[in-house]
């Protein structure tokens, strides 16, 4: 788009033209010509596609913009799912190793004649479904790296420690992100650009109603150097160069109804986000009680089976209880999170810095 900009910038300098002229007979049956054009006056016509290169230009650096902020917050995205993954492993971890901890426990208390054979086979069926569930999250533990390692393309997939989610850190004021969400959005300036270019068609089909007019050099053997003015009209045939000008502002007005439309998906877009962030801070907050609270019924009911007060169809269930509250904290904290990640991006809070790249 650069090579673009040039080259219409070009038009503004003077134009060589040489030739060579070749008769049947005659003093001058063969000679050159040389002829030089300056343009004086193009009534706005080269300023127009010299702006509606530049609204190209800005097209095309909207449409690389929007890429980057695309890959952006796709990695983030396929970051925390990485992470949630992790998170959930380790507690289905846990859980299968307290299963199997009950199972065991419970085999001896059958084989000394204490509990049914049924109660038995309740834990081992409740500990195939944690280990089912703890093969799920593996796989999709294995698929976010994938994914991950192919957004990064080939860089090192260095992941650190995984993050604890810190409601203090994220606790962010998200007034008047909508406004700075569409300020900075590489959609709308794409799309602003193509208004501009619209705008510039419509200055370009007027200025085709005017003549051009150029200051001239010549020269060849018969006439020598001649110096003057030239005035150039082309004209298409019929209307059709009024038509173009309608044509050009209608594209216009659609381009200005495209720009209000990406503004309104934009707003929409950060207004969602906002509201599943503050959502999910809440939730974060809640389930961390209920998890608190599920682990200590899970133990109490544990010991109160032991002593008689409670079935082992209550202990298999606080002890799943216990398992899914904490799984609900890990998705409310790291969705917190992930949407906290998102606005930044997209308010240009935090941008996604290329200086390794420029630097090499």
């Amino acid at each position: 788009m650069h090579a673009d900009l040039s080259n219409v910038r070009w038009q503004r300098l003077p134009s060589l033209s040489t030739g060579y002229n070749q008769y049947s007979a005659g003093a001058y049956a063969h000679y050159p010509s040389v002829t030089v054009n300056m343009p004086v006056a193009t009534f706005g016509r080269i300023g127009a596609q010299i702006d509606r290169a530049k609204a190209q230009q800005a097209i095309a650096i909207g449409a690389w913009r929007l890429k980057v902020i695309e890959i952006a917050v796709q990695t983030e995205q396929s970051y925390f799912q990485v992470i949630a993954a992790t998170r959930k492993q380790k507690i289905l971890d846990e859980g299968a190793k307290e299963h199997l901890r009950l199972v065991e426990s419970m085999a001896r208390r059958v084989v000394e004649g204490v509990s049914p054979h049924a109660d038995l086979l309740l834990a081992r069926s409740r500990l195939e479904q944690i280990q089912s569930d703890l093969e799920a999250v593996n796989a999709q533990r294995l698929t976010a790296l994938r994914n991950l390692s192919e957004l990064l393309q080939g860089h090192p997939l260095g992941l650190g420690a995984v993050p604890t989610y810190d409601p203090k850190a994220n606790d962010a004021d998200w007034d008047g992100a909508e406004e700075q969400a569409v300020v900075y959005s590489p959609a709308r300036e794409q799309a602003l650009a193509t208004a501009d270019s619209a705008r510039d068609d419509i200055t370009a089909a007027k200025a085709s109603l005017f003549p051009e007019l150029d200051a001239q050099y010549s020269y060849d053997p018969i006439y020598g150097s001649r110096v003057g003015l030239a005035l150039k009209l082309q004209a298409s045939g019929g209307l059709s160069q009024f038509s173009r000008i309608t044509a050009a502002q209608d594209r216009f007005d659609a381009a200005l109804a495209q720009v209000r439309d990406v503004e309104r998906q934009v707003r929409q877009q950060v207004d969602d986000q906002v509201v599943a962030n503050h959502s999910a801070r809440t939730q974060a907050s809640i389930s961390a009680d209920v998890a608190s609270t599920a682990r200590e019924v899970s133990d109490s009911y544990e010991r109160q089976f032991i002593a008689g007060h409670r079935s082992w169809l209550d202990v298999m269930n606080a002890l799943r209880e216990d398992i899914n509250t904490r799984l609900t904290k890990v998705t409310a904290e790291v969705t917190a999170m992930d949407t906290a990640a998102q606005l930044m991006l997209e308010t240009g809070r935090w941008q996604p810095s290329l200086a390794e790249e420029n630097s090499k």
